[in-house]
């Protein structure tokens, strides 16, 4: 009995501190002149995980984009140019980009289908919206009603010691994207001429 109310109260302690890692946010402003700003969205209608990582991994260090869950959408502002990122879960997925100054882009968390490629093994991925995916019915209202959200001070602290094992992650999966068609990979990929 008391192995299982340790057991209990970890994961009401574990789920609290969770609560301090990502920062709501108000309204979801414009980027600036010299950035571009990434949202990635989760529908609150994906009830079977909790939180995942996004992780910028363009860099041979990787950063923390937030943590995401159902009924959110991360907000990541940067310089443009070209970026990887990284969905992390039990295994890894990848989606690329191309930003442009000014502009704003927009990935998916969706369910994938195994089949033995880019997402071998991986329940869910990073998908690109682009074109009239942004005015679709779904999506847009996935998007209106998710909650703004962005990294907090307390999420970098939970980062930084792991910050290697992500790149492992990365090396470890990256490599199996090259077994698509350029028609696959168009889905896990931003175009500059994406953003709006």
């Amino acid at each position: 009995m008391a192995r299982i109310l340790g057991t209990l109260l970890l994961v009401i302690s574990a789920s609290a501190s969770a609560a301090d890692l990502m920062e709501r946010q108000g309204e979801q402003a414009a980027p600036s002149a010299g950035e571009a700003l990434v949202v990635f969205v989760s529908p609150a209608d994906s009830p079977e995980f909790t939180r995942m990582q996004v992780v910028d991994v363009t860099e041979p260090v990787a950063k923390l984009v937030g943590f995401i869950e159902p009924g959110t959408k991360v907000l990541y502002r940067v310089k443009p140019g070209s970026y990887l990122f990284m969905l992390n879960y039990t295994q890894a997925s990848f989606l690329d980009a191309t930003l442009a100054a000014g502009k704003t882009y927009y990935a998916v968390v969706s369910k994938d289908i195994p089949r033995g490629r880019f997402s071998v093994m991986n329940r869910y991925t990073l998908h690109a919206v682009r074109g009239e995916g942004l005015s679709e019915l779904y999506f847009a209202r996935a998007e209106r009603n998710a909650s703004a959200v962005i990294k907090s001070s307390k999420a970098e602290e939970w980062f930084r010691p792991r910050e290697k094992s992500f790149t492992v992650k990365k090396n470890k999966f990256l490599p199996a994207g090259k077994e698509m068609s350029e028609k696959e990979r168009a889905q896990y990929t931003l175009q500059e001429s994406d953003g709006r």
